[in-house]
């Protein structure tokens, strides 16, 4: 016949609520606060990163207006003026490009230099993760 075993049954039932405390106070809430604190540094890395890019956008788009206002401007001295003026706006023009080419490309490596540095900070967390894990499962 099957017979239950109260006093067996008690410590066990102790034992896995002192399983679930132990495991709950030192993996399962240290773990969970680690991924939420590096989702939010990762969040706040891909904000910063739209920002950038929307102040790329805006100054492309800035820099376009001026530049089409330098070819509206250009249009209507074309007439009145001599080819030596024409030259000399057409060299603004190119100028500003330049800038804009210039401005964007610093904007990239800059995208590009947070995108590095948080991977670094990213790989050094995980290393770190990695270390403090396997220390507590091994204590």
């Amino acid at each position: 016949m099957l017979s239950i075993n109260i006093s067996e049954l008690v410590l066990t039932i102790l034992n896995f609520l002192l399983l679930w405390f132990l495991l709950n106070k030192f993996l399962f809430k240290p773990v969970i606060r680690f991924t939420e604190e590096r989702q939010s540094r990762i969040n706040a890395g891909l904000e910063a990163e739209k920002n950038t890019m929307e102040r790329q956008q805006e100054e492309q788009r800035i820099l376009e207006e001026r530049a089409d206002e330098l070819s509206r401007e250009l249009d209507q001295r074309r007439s009145a003026q001599r080819s030596e003026s024409i030259a000399r706006l057409e060299a603004q023009k190119d100028e500003i490009r330049r800038q804009g080419r210039d401005t964007r490309q610093q904007l990239r490596e800059d995208i590009q230099r947070g995108a590095d540095e948080a991977a670094a900070i990213l790989e050094a967390e995980r290393g770190e993760l990695a270390g403090t894990l396997a220390r507590r499962i091994l204590e």
